[in-house]
């Protein structure tokens, strides 16, 4: 393969912006993983979750 056909192969090259439908859709799903984490889990909402990692024990110090 020749140097300047490379960026053709390559997977990232073009993007694509999301539907509104497929907005709408994270938004709700994002949603329903809100609730869902910390009703049942006691999520704080950090940012760095690993629950399906540690068995859905949230095990991060997060300031209150």
């Amino acid at each position: 393969m020749a140097d300047s056909n490379r960026s053709d192969w390559l997977a990232t090259r073009q993007k694509n912006s999301p539907s509104p439908i497929e907005k709408m859709l994270s938004r709700i799903f994002l949603l329903f993983e809100d609730i869902i984490k910390v009703s049942l889990f006691h999520c704080q909402r950090c940012g760095e979750c690993i629950l399906s990692h540690t068995a859905f024990v949230c095990s991060q110090r997060c300031p209150e």
